[in-house]
């Protein structure tokens, strides 16, 4: 039976891989970290993009949803692309979320990244340190925040 389920849950998994498409729009310009809180200027009308998410081992799946969400000013941005990929050596999934900014921006504006994953898994490796309800309940597991002025040359 756990041969099956084993069997079954990688099926579905693959089948996840194979379906998301490589680079639907691919990123544009410079890319931009939120890892670590900060403060920064770039240069006004630039292209630049920002892509986060998760480098997933096989002992943490399939358990739970990971996920990366990218709020501009308090508002959340629907990803341009996302990227999925595996390495076999070592061997590690990797999920993405691109956003795309061609156009770039002008002024100051607050960049909120906030990484997803479940409870058990964000209490051992993350930053949460609330209780867990249920051991894969979404929870945010890292946050960071980058304020961003965006200057004239």
């Amino acid at each position: 039976m756990k041969k099956l389920l084993s069997i079954l849950i990688l099926s579905v998994l693959l089948a996840t891989i194979l379906a998301t498409p490589a680079l639907a729009k691919g990123p544009v310009g410079e890319r931009i970290s939120l890892w670590n809180d900060a403060t920064m200027e770039f240069a006004a009308d630039a292209p630049f993009y920002i892509e986060h998410g998760w480098a997933l081992e096989k002992q943490d799946l399939p358990r739970g949803v990971f996920d990366f969400i990218l709020y501009v000013d308090g508002v959340p941005v629907a990803p341009a692309y996302s990227l999925t990929f595996l390495e076999r050596d070592p061997w590690a999934l990797y999920r993405f979320q691109g956003f795309n900014f061609p156009e770039g921006m002008t002024g100051e504006h607050t960049f909120e990244g906030s990484w997803i994953a479940p409870c058990r898994w964000a209490v051992k490796y993350g930053d949460y340190e609330g209780e867990c309800a249920l051991p894969n309940e979404p929870v945010e597991s890292k946050h960071s925040t980058v304020t961003i002025t965006f200057v004239v040359d």
